[in-house]
Formats: structure tokens, sequence, C-alpha cells
């Protein structure tokens, strides 16, 4: 309590800065904590009084002496990076021309990779490695294996008409198998037969049309019934 009986006490505090800058700022002062003392008589226990932290606004009074002093050299822009999109476009690519490729297999548009061949068509795929000028008796057992699994049963002279009846497709190669399958027969079964009388580059020819054929039909018949039906009475026609 003052001497006047009054309780309130001002503090007048004044700030002089010095300084010279060449570029406006602003410079903070601490904040500046005082304590009283307390009386001699009575309870009054010391108070902490805080003044905050000033900031004070410095404007620039003299030109930058530019010429002076050593500033540092601007950075250089940042570089575009090139090597990622490329990266992420050739990996792009790739997928696409992946799944591309795996979407024409489901659909079997694959002339040299069918989805699912058949008999015929894997017959012609291991003839394709046959470089000989005559076939030897193991190669005729496969040619025969391979119309015995279109047939769908065992194939002999007298049963050979049901491997026409269960592909109506091989109508047009018909002349040909029948006489590959009489002469093949004599081979096995006749006597003085000669194997050099099959000739290799026909009945390739006939096992790769065939071939062809097969994988026509096996598409059509993923395609709807009426479809189908036409192109079996076009064959057969």
């Amino acid at each position: 309590q003052n001497k006047d009986d009054s309780s309130k006490i001002t503090l007048d505090f004044t700030w002089q800065i010095f300084g010279t800058v060449e570029m406006a700022q602003t410079i903070y002062i601490p904040a500046i904590a005082l304590q009283t003392i307390p009386p001699e008589i009575g309870n009054t226990k010391p108070l902490t009084l805080t003044i905050p932290a000033q900031g004070f606004h410095l404007s620039p009074v003299l030109p930058p002496q530019i010429e002076d002093r050593n500033h540092r050299p601007h950075a250089l822009p940042l570089g575009f990076d090139t090597q990622t999109p490329l990266i992420i476009a050739l990996t792009l690519l790739f997928l696409g021309l992946l799944f591309g490729g795996f979407w024409l297999w489901l659909q079997d548009k694959i002339s040299w990779w069918p989805r699912n061949p058949g008999p015929l068509t894997k017959l012609a795929r291991q003839l394709r490695a046959h470089r000989e000028d005559s076939f030897s008796a193991n190669d005729l057992r496969i040619i025969h294996n391979g119309l015995a699994a279109s047939a769908g049963q065992s194939l002999y002279p007298n049963t050979l008409p049901h491997l026409f009846e269960k592909c109506p497709y091989l109508a047009t190669e018909k002349l040909e198998i029948t006489q590959f399958f009489e002469d093949s027969w004599q081979v096995f079964h006749g006597k003085n037969a000669q194997i050099n009388a099959i000739g290799v580059s026909t009945t390739k020819a006939w096992i790769q049309r065939a071939a062809i054929l097969e994988r026509l039909m096996r598409r059509q018949l993923r395609k709807p019934k009426g479809k189908a039906v036409q192109l079996s009475k076009k064959v057969q026609a």
C-alpha cells in the first residue's frame, strides 16, 4: 500500500534501440521479470511482475551496399525428373501388352498359341519339328493317335467313317485322310508295303489344314448355337 493509501503501482519503461539494417525486419526483446521486496511488517509475500517480450520493427535507413558484400549465388532450379515418368510409362506399356495378350489368349485369337488345342492342333505341333524325308513307324502311330483322339475311339478301316461323323469339318480333307489311313494300315499290317510311299509334305499339309479347321470349329462352338450350326452346315456342304 502506498503512502497515499492507494494500492496501484505504475511502472514506466522506455526502450531505446540502436541498429542499422539493410532490410526491414523485426527484433524481439525478451520478457523482463521483476520481483518486489515484501514489507518488514505483515505477511505480504513478494510479487513477481513479468513484462512481456516486445517486438520492434526496424526499417532500413541507408541503401544496401551490394557491391561491398559477397552474396551467395542463387540455387539452381530443380531439374525435371525424366527417368521416373519413363519407367512408369514403360511399365504401363508392358502391363498393357501383357494383359492384352492374355485377353487375346482367352478369346483364342492367337493362331500359334491356342487356348485349348485339340488333338489335331497338338498333332500339327508335334510334326512341326519333323525334318526327315520320310516317316518312321512311330511317326505314323502318332498320326493315328491324333486321328483316334479326334474321333473319340480307336480307328480301323471299317470304323474310319466315324471320324468324319464326329468331326464334320474334316469333310474337305476326307480323301487325303482316307488315303493316308489306307497306306499306313498297309505299312503296319500288309505285306511288302513301302513306308516311303507316304509323302511327308503332303501328309503334313493336310494335317495343318485339318488343325486350322479344328480350331475354327472349336472357336465357333463357344459362340451362340445358331452360328455354330450354320458353320457346320457350311463345312459339310
